[in-house]
């Protein structure tokens, strides 16, 4: 298959248009479930295990952002980001990121086995024993999503979320079945995270299945490799100070408060951020592809503002 950088179907200001409404509706419903879901959880689970949970999330989180080469944005960018070759070398590449991710995650569990019975107060989430297995099972769980296909990122290339809108909604209700269903039978912190297993691997299966696009393979494209790295070596830096504003306070918090107490912050935390959340999926999902097609299929007209603007 080669580029294709012709506008795929509908024009872009529809696609556009849709993929906002569809990106809203997804996020409205997606946070009324988890709203719903929470409420009967905190019913049945400590408030611990959501702090658990959290944090071992947020470490994760420290190192895919200390990773992030921007993978999805160089397939929505480049202009043969929609190429057989350069989604199975983004694929290729993604399984090895994740994969240095999950070794990082589980050298850091092990040393917090190690150190943390010695340094950390004793009614902390460092300190907690059911933190290191599941920090071991989140490493695993990032691995895996190392696997997803990339033709996840084509269908975002080209702003066609309707089949995304449908998918990612029923991937969504499973994993809540799946961990409510577990609340039930075992009441601890491992009903999340069996949830997490359940919902990670759905998604993984069904953005196989589910979405149209090239067969995934392994392939390492040298010049494909260069321009990732070119392009995501200064997303590295965007995004490590990212992480620092957004999650400094858990590692933090983590220390000083008591389990239970950092359960509770982390299940507000949860809903304080849902706003952002609406704005940087618009900005991710509608306005970054819409303006890399104008880049792609325009830049004539692109060049021509620039330089009535007087950019040089």
């Amino acid at each position: 298959m080669t580029s294709d950088t012709a506008s795929p179907g509908p024009s872009l200001k529809k696609r556009s248009t849709e993929g906002a409404i569809l990106t809203l509706m997804q996020i409205g419903i997606g946070y009324t479930l988890r709203l719903a879901t929470n409420l009967i959880l905190t019913r049945l689970l400590a408030p611990e295990a959501f702090g658990l949970v959290v944090f071992a999330m947020t470490a994760i989180t420290a190192f895919m952002l200390l990773s992030d080469i921007g993978i999805s944005r160089s397939i929505v960018r480049e202009k043969d980001g929609d190429s057989i070759a350069f989604l199975q070398t983004a694929l290729t590449v993604k399984i090895i990121r994740t994969g240095r991710v999950a070794v990082c995650t589980l050298v850091v569990a092990l040393l917090a086995a190690l150190r943390a019975p010695r340094f950390a107060p004793p009614y902390s989430v460092y300190a907690d024993p059911a933190l290191i297995p599941i920090l071991a099972v989140s490493a695993l769980l990032t691995f895996a999503s190392g696997f997803d296909s990339t033709a996840v990122d084509l269908l975002q290339r080209r702003i066609t979320y309707r089949r995304a809108f449908i998918v990612q909604l029923m991937v969504q209700v499973v994993q809540i079945s799946a961990t409510v269903m577990a609340a039930y039978a075992l009441g601890s912190v491992w009903a999340l995270m069996l949830g997490m297993s359940v919902g990670s691997f759905a998604s993984l299966a069904a953005s196989h299945l589910a979405y149209p696009g090239p067969r995934m393979a392994f392939r390492l494209d040298s010049d494909i490799v260069h321009r990732l790295w070119v392009f995501g070596r200064w997303i590295i830096v965007s995004s490590s100070l990212f992480f620092l504003q957004r999650n400094l306070d858990k590692l933090v918090l983590g220390a000083l408060l008591s389990t239970v107490a950092f359960g509770h912050y982390a299940i507000a935390i949860l809903w304080i951020e849902a706003g952002r959340a609406v704005l940087q999926a618009l900005i991710q999902r509608v306005a970054y592809p819409a303006m890399s097609e104008v880049a792609i299929t325009r830049r004539t007209d692109v060049m021509c503002c620039a330089t009535d603007s007087g950019v040089d």
